[in-house]
């Protein structure tokens, strides 16, 4: 079984330099009570492949792959990743399914939790919901994409919100990609509060039949970061 990110010993957590920036900005004396996020529980978990799980690899030349219908595969997404993009292709009018399985575990800053299930977020998160991401999503719920082969540019208008509605319909060709709902800067950097992140996990993709009925809800119209 494979192991990631454990971590020996529980350890304190500065607030995030970006929040401190804010609570200065803001003037706001007790806004880093509001940054540090608290605990849950799950610290000093790491995420565990499933036991006989096919990972998804690419193929024999470096080349993307692609699912037949009733096939599945786990995926590993990175935290701290602005996207992570998998070596699965997908076209247009396929439909996919998409799980976490048990014992998977990812942390914004020290906030840990299980996915693909986001969270309302602290008080002073609250105030920038702005600057989210994916708008309609919850802070660090799981999102999956679709981007230009090869390339970090977003192929369509797809983002999926995980935890609310797993299965979705692809509108364009391109390489599936997941990432975590976290904040985008203003000033454009899009990996800011990402780099304070934690944690990888494993996501099961499944194709679905080609005419398995799926639902749109869920579905944003706009990446913030760019993507």
């Amino acid at each position: 079984m494979k192991r990631m990110n454990k971590q020996s010993k529980p350890r304190m957590h500065r607030a995030p330099a970006a929040c401190v920036a804010l609570a200065s900005a803001l003037g706001l004396g007790l806004a880093l009570a509001g940054c540090a996020s608290s605990q849950t529980g799950l610290e000093n978990r790491y995420s565990t492949l499933p036991p006989g799980a096919r990972t998804c690899s690419f193929g024999p030349a470096g080349e993307l792959v692609k699912l037949q219908p009733g096939e599945r595969c786990h995926a590993h997404v990175v935290a701290s990743e602005r996207v992570s993009l998998t070596p699965l292709q997908v076209d247009r009018s396929e439909r996919y399914a998409v799980t976490v399985p048990p014992n998977q575990y990812w942390s914004d800053a020290s906030h840990t939790q299980q996915p693909p299930m986001g969270q309302d977020g602290t008080w002073l998160m609250r105030r920038f919901e702005d600057w989210k991401r994916v708008r309609e999503a919850k802070w660090f719920a799981l999102i999956a994409t679709v981007l230009d082969i090869g390339t970090m540019s977003r192929a369509s208008t797809l983002t999926r919100d995980i935890n609310c509605n797993p299965e979705f319909a692809v509108t364009r060709q391109g390489q599936l990609g997941f990432f975590p709902n976290d904040a985008v800067a203003p000033w454009g950097d899009g990996d800011t509060f990402y780099r304070n992140n934690h944690g990888e996990i494993w996501v099961e993709v499944r194709r679905l039949a080609d005419d398995h009925p799926v639902s749109p809800d869920c579905v944003a119209e706009k990446d913030k970061a760019g993507m």
